[in-house]
């Protein structure tokens, strides 16, 4: 099994650990904007938002 495909199939809370295991500083703004992002995205209802139309 090829890495790719190895870690697709692993738990989510596992790739967790392992990302806090070895982040730096550097990592931490766009941890926290990834994380942010994921939880409005399993949050919303009814698919993808409606696209903004009053430009």
């Amino acid at each position: 099994m090829s890495p790719a495909s190895a870690s697709s199939t692993r738990p989510l809370d596992q790739i967790n650990a392992d990302i806090r295991a070895t982040r730096n500083g550097r990592d931490e703004p766009r941890l926290s904007a990834a994380e942010e992002e994921l939880a409005t995205r399993r949050a919303r209802k009814g698919g993808r938002p409606r696209k903004d139309t009053t430009e």
